[in-house]
Parts: C-alpha cells; sequence; structure tokens
C-alpha cells in the first residue's frame, strides 16, 4: 500500500476531509480509474457537504463498474439527502435526522466493539448511522454491510446469546455506531422477540442477573411463565421438538 494511499484512509478514519479530498485527489492525478480512491474522494466531498462533486465523483466509479455496491448505495443515499437536507450542512444534517436512531432500551439494546475488523480501506468508507447485517456462523456472528462486505465479528460472549435467540426466531437491526481506525462499535436492537423468549432479555448488564416480571393475566392464561435459561435449551432452537402429551384413548 502506498504512502499516499496509507495517509488517504487515516485522514478518512480521523474525520480530516479537507486532507482526505487532497490526497486522493493526488492518487487520482496517477491513476484516474482508480476506484478506491475515487469512492474515498466522493464519500470526503458528502462529508464537507458538497453533495454535487460527491455524486459526480460516486457517477464516475459506475462508468468504471456500473454495478459497484458502495457508489450504487452511496448515490442513493445522496438523492435522499438532496430530496430533503440542504447540501450546505451535506450528511451532518441527515445525522440529526437519525437522533432517535441510538435511543437505549433495557435488555433489548446494546453497543457492542467488533473484533476481528477487517482492513483499513473497508473501516474507512463506514460511518456513523450506516445499516449492517448480522450474520450467524457455526455459532458466531459475524457483521457484514448490505453487500455481504465483511466488516468484523460480535465478541464471543454477545454472540453465543444472539446466535440462539436468532435461530429461536427472534430479529435484530444493527447499525455502526462509531468508527476508528482500530474500533467499530455496532448499536443493536432487538425488533421481534418469540414467545418462548417472552422473559429472555437480548441483553444482560455486565455481571447483572436477571428478574422477570410476570403479569397476573400471563399466570392466568398460561399456567405459569417460561423462565427456562438459554443455557438449557436445545441447539436447534428454531422448533420446539419437545414431545406432545399423550391424548388418553377413548373407552
Amino acid at each position: 500500500m502506498s504512502d499516499v494511499k496509507n495517509l488517504a484512509i487515516n485522514a478518512a478514519l480521523k474525520g480530516d476531509w479537507e486532507q482526505a479530498v487532497k490526497l486522493n485527489q493526488n492518487l487520482l492525478k496517477e491513476n484516474p480509474n482508480d476506484i478506491e480512491a475515487l469512492n474515498r474522494l466522493a464519500f470526503a466531498f458528502a462529508e464537507k457537504g458538497n453533495i454535487k462533486e460527491s455524486k459526480k465523483t460516486y457517477l464516475k466509479v459506475l462508468t468504471i463498474n456500473r454495478f459497484h455496491p458502495i457508489a450504487l448505495k452511496n448515490i442513493k443515499r445522496l438523492s435522499l439527502l438532496k430530496a430533503g437536507i440542504a447540501a450546505t450542512n451535506g450528511v451532518n444534517q441527515q445525522r440529526s435526522h437519525f437522533s432517535n436512531l441510538f435511543l437505549e432500551e433495557v435488555g433489548k439494546t446494546k453497543v457492542v466493539s467488533l473484533v476481528h475488523l477487517a482492513e483499513a480501506k473497508v473501516v474507512s468508507v463506514l460511518h456513523p448511522t450506516n445499516p449492517v447485517v448480522l450474520v450467524p456462523r457455526r455459532r458466531g456472528i459475524t457483521v457484514t454491510m448490505n453487500d455481504e462486505t465483511y466488516i468484523g465479528a460480535l465478541p464471543d460472549d454477545v454472540a453465543s446469546r444472539l446466535y440462539t435467540l436468532i435461530k429461536g426466531g427472534n430479529q435484530y437491526e444493527a447499525y455502526i455506531k462509531s468508527v476508528d481506525r482500530n474500533d467499530v462499535s455496532v448499536f443493536i436492537r432487538e425488533v421481534v422477540r418469540k414467545p418462548k423468549f417472552r422473559n429472555q432479555p437480548s441483553f444482560l448488564g455486565k455481571g447483572s442477573t436477571y428478574y422477570p416480571f410476570v403479569r397476573d393475566e400471563v399466570m392466568a392464561d398460561e399456567g405459569k411463565p417460561d423462565v427456562s435459561r438459554l443455557e438449557d435449551l436445545d441447539d436447534d432452537v428454531a422448533e420446539d421438538t419437545s414431545p406432545a402429551e399423550e391424548e388418553p384413548a377413548a373407552s
């Protein structure tokens, strides 16, 4: 990796958009078809509020590769910005639109720092509010962009619990919360909780114990609440494999 490319990536990671524009423009003087430099330049323009130049630069990427996922995604994002956000304030105003995105709910949300991060060129194009995808894999969970580009993985303690819950039918959404060269954090929110997990929060506080509150009507309707621990559930929790009680034979 060239020194100028390293400097351009570092400028983006530090949020120094003026420097990022200059460095990526220098790279493009040497190779006008450098797609990575074009994407970084377009991103830096957007962060500076220069939506017109950002869109123009992403369109140049599409003349080189008309199916490039990053350019396609950001062209769409910039179109939304142009429709409802003044270009003078650029992406920062869009972020204020998402001011409620990271509202926390006990047991339902968590901010997690990823492990085994992707290389810097991937991290450098991420920014807060980007939606990401949680992908269960062999009892671990990786985090990817919508185009399946690998970003990182959830740490084992969080991943093992979420793996069971996701396989059991729970659904989650996740967004980039913060980005640094050596740290990417994601905000995860539970959006669907299956009845079998009604007393199982998705996330526990460090060193805490969860004591479920059960309403009287639940006791009346269900007989007793489901307070089984995740650790006691079968590996395949997607289906209820417990045998049904036999009906007494008709006399």
